[in-house]
């Protein structure tokens, strides 16, 4: 889960622009994540393995109900809703711990993944990570703003470029008899008032 969380998009940013921690453990994911497919179908034949053994075993100790019930119970809270809350919140930093584990696994798993993997490359292509559209970006900018990571003049910045192709000079222009108005009005806002008598 942690390393099949983690959108290539999303490993370049953090590569290009996270801190020295998180440069240097995204571009370690980065190198068994773009196969993406061998890694998910290394992934899920090694999961419905070992919860298929579990099941196995538990029914082999327990009757068949009980078993069922305890390896229920045991891959829900520990293969799925435990992995899932903590990957969620540590992708990354799980991801980098559990390299080593998963290339043995890679290797392991090889005569059945490869196959399947080459079967899902022809069919769906390699994976491009998501690609987001401009509105989507300009949200983006305003999540950042609302959460505080964005001050208000990077954000007008940041949404004014993306819009720029959009604007119309007259959108964006004052027009030279404000600008005058203004400085007048600046201007006389700044000298001392006269007395009228």
């Amino acid at each position: 889960l942690g390393l099949l969380g983690l959108d290539l998009s999303e490993l370049e940013i953090v590569k290009g622009g996270g801190s020295a921690t998180e440069r240097r453990r995204a571009a370690k994911v980065m190198g068994i994540r773009k196969d993406g497919n061998r890694l998910l179908c290394t992934l899920l034949l090694g999961n419905v393995a070992v919860n298929a053994l579990l099941s196995i075993f538990l029914s082999g100790v327990t009757s068949g109900l009980i078993g069922f019930c305890v390896s229920t119970a045991l891959i829900v809270v520990f293969g799925e809703i435990l992995p899932q809350a903590i990957c969620s919140r540590h992708a990354l930093k799980i991801g980098e711990l559990a390299l080593p584990i998963v290339n043995v696994i890679m290797v392991v798993l090889a005569p059945v993944s490869v196959p399947l993997k080459t079967v899902l490359d022809k069919l769906l292509g390699d994976s491009v990570g998501t690609i987001h559209t401009k509105t989507e970006m300009i949200q983006y900018v305003k999540l950042q703003h609302e959460r505080g990571d964005l001050n208000e003049d990077e954000r007008t910045i940041m949404q004014g470029a993306m819009d720029m192709k959009v604007k119309t000079a007259r959108e964006v222009m004052t027009c030279v008899e404000l600008k005058i108005l203004r400085r007048v009005r600046a201007e006389s806002s700044r000298r001392p008032q006269r007395l009228r008598r």
